[in-house]
């Protein structure tokens, strides 16, 4: 635990080569199995955000930032609008 101290970015440089899984979610919605089973192509699945929202960044399943979606060289990116303060006790490994 690091007792309330901010944490300092440059003491975790030495974890600057820890690859983590970084995934962009749109969205969510709950179906039943019945419903997914029945997807084809061409389907639609609305999801519970509307089509101008910013989207959520997240590093192993965890949200850090929030952004929009751009095209850059053909590639679906995002750019970073807001990056989203830690939930309470997820950086007192840091300490």
């Amino acid at each position: 635990m690091n007792g309330g101290r901010p944490i300092d970015p440059a003491g975790l440089g030495r974890l600057g080569g820890i690859e983590v899984r970084v995934s962009v979610e749109a969205g969510a919605v709950r179906l039943t199995i019945a419903d997914v089973l029945a997807l084809g192509e061409g389907a639609v699945v609305d999801l519970d955000r509307p089509a101008n929202d910013q989207v959520d960044l997240l590093v192993n399943g965890c949200a850090v930032a929030r952004g929009e979606v751009v095209s850059v060289d053909g590639r679906l990116s995002v750019r970073v609008t807001e990056v989203v303060a830690p939930a309470p006790g997820a950086a007192e490994w840091a300490a």
